[in-house]
């Protein structure tokens, strides 16, 4: 069955690589198809025989579409292809808060910035850890959209949602991620962590006890974390 799905997963980025790309002949039915096929193959009770037909009408629509010709054409692969294409899209739509900035620290091969890795800045403005700036680092699958990008904080912080090491917990970069998401979703809800974090879902349970059982101590350990970080505070 897991085989089915990640077969079933790969074939809808081709479809969608040829799709963004604009070279499918058949876009209208392979559009639906590869839509219906990638719900399917989120089902945790999808039928290996539907998953099975999905992939055959799928493979046969984009047989019929000319991408193969057009991507030999036009030297496309199609995962890191529609990788690329998504991101693109994503970053040009992307809406920052006003305490937030992208970096793209890394450059490819050819001297172009990277933009499967990227840092995203917050500087909250209220809450507990007003004025401190704190940098997460974004890593894009192979298979982003179907998989979340994996988000690292790169700053110590003390906080019930994200631990020593820097792993976040947030239910859209887990079991919530669906390829409707984006990184406005992702971003927007690393922020909301800074005005409503989450004590009941805590990743550092010495600080989600600590938030609930004594707040004000809690404060003091959140600024004293952030003095030792930033040199002020």
């Amino acid at each position: 069955m897991a085989q089915k799905k990640t077969e079933a997963k790969e074939l809808c980025l081709k479809a969608t690589a040829a799709l963004e790309a604009g070279v499918a002949n058949n876009a209208a039915e392979l559009s639906e198809a590869s839509t219906n096929l990638s719900a399917l193959a989120e089902q945790p009770k999808a039928k290996v025989k539907d998953l099975t037909d999905g992939i055959k009408n799928l493979q046969a629509l984009l047989t019929a579409s000319g991408y193969a010709e057009a991507a030999e054409k036009k030297g496309l692969k199609s995962a890191m292809s529609t990788r690329s294409i998504r991101l693109t899209k994503d970053l040009e739509i992307l809406d920052l808060p006003p305490q937030a900035k992208i970096e793209f620290p890394n450059t490819n091969a050819d001297g172009k910035r990277n933009i499967t890795n990227f840092n995203i800045i917050l500087t909250p403005s209220e809450g507990y850890w007003k004025g401190g700036s704190f940098v997460f680092c974004f890593e894009v699958p192979p298979d982003y959209n179907f998989k979340p990008p994996k988000v690292t904080c790169m700053t110590r912080i003390y906080h019930p949602n994200i631990d020593t090491e820097g792993h976040v917990c947030l239910n859209i970069l887990r079991e919530d991620w669906s390829a409707a998401m984006d990184l406005n979703a992702c971003i927007n809800g690393l922020n909301f962590l800074f005005y409503a974090p989450n004590p009941d879902d805590p990743l550092n349970k010495e600080a989600a006890q600590m938030m609930v059982q004594d707040e004000r101590t809690f404060e003091r350990q959140v600024r004293r974390v952030m003095q030792q970080t930033f040199g002020r505070y």
